[in-house]
């Protein structure tokens, strides 16, 4: 859903370069994704090669819980590199940045549902 947003708006390239440089500086990213994906369009994963490398980085035992806190950071931080893209601009007619930031707000409520099973548990 986040690409396809940035997509329409012509900034999917730079999204997708800030979360792959995050996926990277994290430093789980890369291992967890290892011929998993996700696909360049960033809709598909290979779930069963994820469970593999989750795995072999924590260990069955911790696997389903750090592969949900990884996800969710993941999603997260997706959305927040995101959100100015999808902003309206300041120059757009009232309506306009009304329309939009409804929209926005719209895809950031779709991803929060989405993910909240996910959220780390106090």
């Amino acid at each position: 859903m986040i690409f396809r947003e940035v997509d329409a708006g012509g900034h999917g390239g730079e999204v997708r370069e800030q979360l792959a440089s995050f996926a990277t500086g994290a430093g789980i990213y890369d291992a967890l994704f290892r011929k998993a994906g996700p696909s360049p369009d960033g809709t598909h994963l290979f779930p069963e090669r994820i469970a593999e490398n989750i795995a072999v980085l924590v260990g069955p035992d911790e696997a389903e819980t750090m592969l949900a806190q990884w996800l969710y950071e993941y999603v997260s931080f997706a959305m927040f590199v995101a959100e100015p893209y999808l902003r309206p601009p300041p120059e757009a007619a009232p309506a306009s940045r009304r329309s939009e930031s409804i929209q926005l707000s719209m895809l950031a409520k779709k991803v929060a549902e989405l993910i909240a099973p996910l959220a780390p548990k106090s």
